[in-house]
């Protein structure tokens, strides 16, 4: 009976102490948010995915007409249809908060509570405010080189992808 009363006690005293990680946690959280948040991510994130949907319509596009022109200008109806839905799977990848929710996770797991408060304080300093917005202003145009290069690439790779199609027949 003692043996049962002193684990109980034990238990309640040591409870406490057992919220710590979820606490810390809580708090690790809400740095790393208050971080994106100041570091203007969110904003750029879905300035990047609206972005990358286009270009990936513009891409998809771009190869139907090949597709198009390889078969003689004329495509069954049916391709429009799942044309329609390959766009519609390419463009709706993930979230902005899905991003914030695994950049939280990743970022934040590799510093120390006092590390993100030190990184907090300088994102909310005026340097940090105006190194914030110069790589939010810088991020379009990067994000456009990214794409061309992609197009690029994506396209010289489906003409070589249509020549093997060609050679094998």
């Amino acid at each position: 009976m003692r043996f049962a009363a002193l684990m109980i006690g034990m238990g309640v005293a040591l409870s406490p102490l057992m919220q710590l990680p979820v606490v810390a946690q809580d708090a690790r959280d809400t740095l790393v948010r208050q971080i994106v948040e100041a570091q203007q991510l969110p904003i750029a994130w879905s300035e990047s995915l609206a972005k990358s949907a286009e270009a990936n319509t513009q891409m998809a596009k771009g190869l139907l007409d090949q597709i198009a022109k390889q078969s003689g200008d004329t495509l069954p109806p049916t391709f429009q249809a799942a044309f329609d839905r390959f766009v519609a799977k390419i463009s709706s990848g993930v979230t902005v908060e899905e991003m914030v929710d695994e950049w939280s996770r990743l970022y934040g797991a590799q510093l120390s509570i006092n590390e993100l408060r030190e990184i907090l304080s300088f994102y909310q300093s005026p340097a940090g405010i105006k190194s914030a917005k110069a790589a939010r202003s810088a991020l379009p145009e990067f994000q456009n080189w990214r794409n061309q290069q992609l197009e690029m690439r994506a396209a010289d790779a489906f003409k070589e992808f249509l020549a093997d199609i060609e050679a094998a027949r």
